[in-house]
């Protein structure tokens, strides 16, 4: 695995890696834009011990979870959000808070825009995969956002799910916008019928928020 990114500093050369540093990669190009063993992917095989492991570095790396200040503005937004098209309401969240995360000034936190061409997590059982993923944190830990292209799940048993354009923020709450549910299948549960066009989850606090534009399974 090889990585490249382009590094720029504001303010005096060597004032430290933490603020005014803004950090961009790069991911080699590739012959096939479809092929997801293309340059610039990573697989990774990880077992419960490194989960865990992952779950508390991401906790370290984080700010402290606050309860969102604009709860209410929130919810209208994803209710004006249901009225236009999903790829819409994405693009507008994406823009609106990646603006946020650049660093202007030597006083600022690093910035760090990380894009992946794939991921590969093999755990147990189980494998997700995931491409064109665009990864996006600043050092104070107040932004960590995640956008992929195309996410999929397998599992042994025969179990499988697709989602086409999902973006994923950490900060101030946990939230997931999902473009497209392609398909859904819990082996002995439940198939899905047809595409799900919109879905965001919000979790704050102990309360998990669900939301879809229309769902119907078998």
């Amino acid at each position: 695995f090889s990585y490249s990114a382009d590094v720029t500093r504001m303010g005096s050369r060597f004032s430290g890696f933490m603020t005014g540093v803004e950090v961009v990669g790069i991911v080699p190009s590739s012959d096939d834009d479809e092929d997801d063993n293309g340059a610039g992917g990573i697989a990774v095989h990880m077992g419960k011990t490194q989960v865990e492991s992952l779950v508390l570095l991401c906790e370290m790396i984080l700010a402290p979870s606050t309860p969102s200040s604009s709860s209410s503005n929130s919810e209208e937004s994803s209710e004006g959000g249901m009225a236009m098209s999903p790829s819409s309401v994405l693009l507008s969240t994406e823009e609106s808070e990646t603006k946020l995360i650049v660093a202007a000034s030597e006083n600022d936190p690093s910035s760090f825009i990380l894009p992946l061409s794939f991921a590969t997590l093999v755990a147990d059982d189980k494998t997700f995969s995931v491409s064109a993923i665009f990864i996006k944190y600043k050092a104070d830990g107040t932004i960590c956002q995640f956008d992929a292209k195309q996410v999929s799940y397998e599992s042994i048993d025969g179990g499988r799910a697709e989602a086409s354009n999902i973006y994923a923020s950490m900060r101030p709450a946990v939230k997931m916008i999902i473009d497209s549910i392609d398909t859904l299948h819990i082996p002995d549960v439940a198939l899905l019928e047809k595409p799900v066009e919109f879905t965001e989850l919000k979790y704050e606090g102990n309360t998990l928020t669900a939301r879809f534009h229309e769902i119907e399974m078998i």
